[in-house]
């Protein structure tokens, strides 16, 4: 499920209900986010493996950023063109 994280980001982004921009300022809160799940996931309570799920979690979100920059629904320019 984890592996959808980008495509989710994707999809919202080209639907316009949430921009990249937003998801950057939103970062501090997904990292906290994704160390709380990273920690449920773990069955050990010892950071390094905790880190191991973190790290592809934190990097898959970015990911996500990327291609939903790249491919997210520009704003309709309003206005007479000359």
């Amino acid at each position: 499920m984890a592996f959808q994280l980008p495509v989710v980001m994707f999809i919202l982004a080209k639907l316009g209900v949430v921009s990249p921009r937003k998801m950057r300022s939103w970062r501090k809160y997904a990292i906290l986010i994704l160390l709380i799940l990273a920690a449920v996931i773990t069955p050990s309570t010892d950071p390094f493996n905790m880190m191991i799920v973190f790290v592809p979690l934190y990097l898959l979100y970015e990911a996500g950023i990327i291609v939903a920059r790249l491919f997210a629904r520009t704003p309709v320019e309003t206005g007479a063109r000359t």
